[in-house]
């Protein structure tokens, strides 16, 4: 069984190390741009959404770029499809 030691011994390793995480990430994203702890932690926490904002649009983009990847439709093409069908642009007259 686990006793109140234990976990409040575990609870502070876990605080501590988070801590240090956000610590390490927010001199990641950047010099940290005031004295202030507070404001420089509301600044590290606008970076950081706007990394995952740049990360998500990133992850969509690549994802449609690997969805279509071999979409040879000719018809769903209307640069490539003329009068003849065969998926050639047609001579200029």
């Amino acid at each position: 069984m686990i006793n109140f030691k234990t976990l409040r011994g575990l609870f502070l390793i876990f605080m501590g190390k988070r801590k240090t995480i956000w610590r390490l990430w927010a001199k990641a994203l950047g010099e940290k741009p005031t004295k202030c702890d507070r404001e420089s932690d509301t600044i590290a926490w606008i970076r950081t959404f706007i990394f995952i904002s740049y990360l998500v649009t990133n992850v969509a983009i690549v994802a449609n770029a690997v969805r279509h990847w071999n979409d040879n439709d000719i018809k769903s093409n209307p640069v490539q499809t003329c009068g003849n069908n065969t998926g050639h642009l047609a001579k200029p007259s």
